[in-house]
């Protein structure tokens, strides 16, 4: 792929393809005799959504590769055992590399991530994309859950930024998780984790062969409220915009 075009892909916010399912269901009508529809498309633009940003992680590993070769034989050797780099695990060690390198390009001993003010953003993007959509209408009570979850991440942490120090030996992670109160579990890795779980099972379609559905009892989990499609999108577009913000400092740091 060439370089700009790799580096315009990475930027490319992935919640364009949100509007485009949003646009390509204006002909569709709400109901009932419609809802096995929209899951079908909500779980098609799930499943390309993150299969973009586990490709925009692969490209940022190489442009890092290509400035500095010792990590290009760390990567190539798979020290960090990133797969597909699906997991937030694999995704946090590709964030603290990216600052890293950024750190070693700047002069710069700090380095703020506006993660409340992406939630803000997000919220605000959101109401205007699904306020007058099908999805609203066909999943009214995850629209609901979805508002009130992201209003209480909001309230929770807000004007929260992580703040990477350059001689902390970037401690910080990918959602800041560790700056969370002990007592408050991290909703949005917790999130991010189900959601991880969630996409397994439909990319590999391990539902199928067993025709199960969740029992009164699962639903009655406090963890089941994130079994929704609104929080997965808003823990992939999250992350996404962290990493188009930290990837372009790091280019005009180059």
């Amino acid at each position: 792929m060439n370089i700009n075009n790799s580096r315009r892909f990475i930027k490319e916010p992935v919640l364009n393809i949100l509007y485009d399912s949003i646009v390509s269901t204006i002909s569709l009508q709400d109901g009932f005799n419609s809802l096995a529809v929209f899951d079908y498309i909500f779980s098609s633009v799930f499943i390309k959504i993150t299969g973009c940003l586990e490709q925009k992680m692969k490209l940022i590993c190489w442009e890092m590769a290509t400035e500095d070769l010792e990590y290009r034989r760390k990567l190539l050797s798979d020290e960090d055992n990133l797969g597909e780099c699906s997991r937030y695990e694999a995704k946090n060690k590709i964030f603290k590399s990216l600052c890293k390198h950024y750190f070693s390009l700047t002069d710069t001993t700090e380095l703020e991530i506006p993660q409340t003010l992406y939630l803000i953003e997000i919220k605000k993007e959101f109401l205007s994309l699904f306020s007058n959509s099908h999805f609203k209408n066909i999943y009214p009570r995850d629209y609901m859950e979805w508002l009130n979850i992201i209003d209480e991440w909001i309230k929770q942490k807000k004007d929260y930024k992580i703040t990477l120090l350059k001689d902390s030996g970037l401690s910080s992670s990918l959602f800041g998780e560790e700056n969370w109160d002990k007592d408050t579990k991290n909703q949005i890795k917790l999130s991010y984790n189900n959601m991880i779980i969630f996409r397994n099972t439909v990319a590999h379609n391990t539902k199928s062969p067993l025709k199960e559905l969740p029992t009164i009892k699962t639903m009655r989990q406090p963890d089941f409220v994130y079994e929704n499609y609104f929080i997965r999108f808003t823990v992939l577009i999250l992350a996404d915009k962290i990493f188009i913000s930290l990837f372009d400092k790091y280019l005009k740091a180059l």
